[in-house]
């Protein structure tokens, strides 16, 4: 393969993980993010049925979510997968606006054509 990263095979003597790529990209922008959007100016109300519902969002939808991705791996081409997790964030787009009544607007339109187009230039790179 050309190019960058192949997780989990050994490249340059050394193995990288997907896992630990991912986690350290999440906290390097989790602290870029900080200044922007403090966690600590939280407007709303801990309780039980909060942090329940918190800890499902981080367990299924991020945990069992990138699991099932890597997993994938398996029975597919790691092309196609790429292909595939782009698309999520143009689904989530789509289901919010027909589920939940979000409303769409120029950011949003603009967002979803760049994701088109990283979708079709993943397409024609992996062929």
């Amino acid at each position: 393969m050309s190019g960058g990263i192949d997780v989990g095979r050994q490249r340059c003597g050394r193995t990288v993980f997907a896992a630990g790529l991912r986690f350290f990209h999440g906290l390097a922008g989790g602290i870029f993010l900080l200044p922007f959007c403090p966690p600590w100016q939280f407007t709303g109300e801990w309780n039980i049925l909060s942090g329940v519902i918190y800890a499902y969002v981080i367990v299924f939808g991020t945990v069992a979510a990138f699991g099932f991705y890597l997993g994938s791996i398996k029975y597919i081409q790691p092309a196609e997968a790429s292909i595939l997790g782009s698309v999520e964030p143009l689904a989530a787009i789509i289901f919010s606006i027909i589920f939940l009544q979000a409303s769409f607007g120029v950011m949003d339109i603009l967002g979803t054509f760049l994701i088109i187009g990283t979708v079709f230039l993943l397409a024609k790179i992996s062929n």
